[in-house]
């Protein structure tokens, strides 16, 4: 019984509720609660029971997706994060096919999992969110630095990401950021199914394919966007229709002079006065390097845009900023860690259910069903 996507992860999502013990591969495993849900994949955070009143704090990232879909995206994520081993990128520890029984259906329904390494900060997206505004120079500079980091290693093994945005860059606890969901990435050249992705990160060039190599260039160009998403305080095309966004990302020869684009201040002087390697402020070196990720031609790599980043923040980081960055992050994780979660009481589980360790093998191994 093949269902559409959206009733299949519907009836996954009545059937794996908080609490629910896992079975098969995942045995002695327990849902903690929905982290998010896709439009094709839910994402639970699943912890190792210890008994009935404790947990071992062993946790984990569950990511399922219906089985008729594994093929394409689910193994296509696997192969990526196989290959690439980074601080700044989210890292694999096993993917398979199972099959779960399907909430009153009286049937087991095949699916895919990956398990994923727990980033408990949640997304850039909230991140940048708690600042109620413009990231400041310096919180922005340093975020973009681990952006860079992560895509200079996948670009360097051939990956090209295809989906760059704040939501698939999470945090973790100790002021890392760190690229999520490969589910789109392709090898440079490998030709994309259509365009694929977020419509409102797609770089000029984008437009007007149906099927497109993949560019690492692409990349660059969400990085960008998500820099003036983070000094802005809103995305730079929040208010642009989808459906308007080819139109004018192709009628601006200078994205910065896009009447939605509204920079900071400081950022406007930078970019009309201070657009090279010897600007005498933060701003006026980011700027230069904010200009690098959105020209139309010659997009800088990501390699040179983290030294380029990196640079500039040694020579200007003033006493005291990374020790008020970092209360400020840890004060954010405090207060926001396992909001997204529908917490409940541990369950109670039986010996029966505790059989064998059911901890997943820290060596990444494919299983099929």
């Amino acid at each position: 019984m093949k269902w559409d996507i959206e009733n299949s992860l519907k009836a996954y999502e009545e059937y794996l509720i908080p609490g629910k013990a896992l079975e098969g591969p995942f045995e002695g495993w327990v849902i903690q609660g929905l982290l998010g849900r896709g439009g094709m994949a839910l994402v639970y955070l699943i912890e190792q029971g210890g008994d009935s009143s404790r947990f071992s704090g062993n946790r984990s990232v569950l990511k399922i997706m219906p089985g008729y879909l594994v093929s394409e995206f689910l193994v296509n994520e696997y192969e990526s994060l196989k290959r690439l081993q980074s601080p700044h990128i989210v890292r694999l520890r096993t993917g398979g096919e199972s099959f779960l029984p399907v909430q009153g259906s009286g049937i087991c329904a095949e699916i895919g999992y990956l398990e994923l390494e727990y980033c408990p900060g949640g997304t850039l997206e909230e991140y940048r969110r708690s600042f109620e505004g413009p990231m400041p120079a310096f919180y922005a500079a340093k975020c973009m630095v681990s952006i860079f980091q992560g895509l200079a290693v996948a670009h360097q093994s051939g990956i090209c990401h295809g989906d760059i945005c704040t939501r698939n860059i999470l945090l973790d606890g100790g002021e890392t950021l760190k690229i999520s969901d490969f589910g789109l990435a392709r090898v440079e050249g490998q030709h994309n199914k259509g365009r694929q992705g977020r419509v409102r990160y797609f770089p000029p060039e984008a437009f007007g394919w149906k099927t497109s190599p993949a560019n690492y260039k692409w990349d660059i160009w969400a990085c960008g966007i998500i820099y003036l998403t983070l000094i802005q305080g809103v995305h730079p095309l929040e208010n642009l229709e989808e459906s308007k966004c080819e139109k004018t990302l192709k009628s601006f020869e200078n994205l910065f002079s896009h009447p939605y684009i509204k920079l900071p201040e400081y950022y406007e002087e930078a970019l009309k006065k201070q657009l090279n390697l010897t600007s005498d402020t933060l701003e006026g070196r980011l700027a230069f390097t904010l200009h690098q990720t959105l020209c139309r031609e010659n997009r800088a790599s990501a390699e040179y845009l983290c030294k380029l980043t990196k640079k500039a923040l040694r020579e200007f980081t003033e006493e005291g900023q990374e020790t008020l960055y970092g209360e400020h992050y840890h004060h954010y994780f405090k207060k926001n860690m396992g909001k997204t979660l529908q917490w409940r009481e541990p369950p109670k589980i039986s010996p029966e259910q505790m059989k064998g360790s059911g901890n997943p093998s820290e060596d990444i191994t494919y299983i099929p069903s």
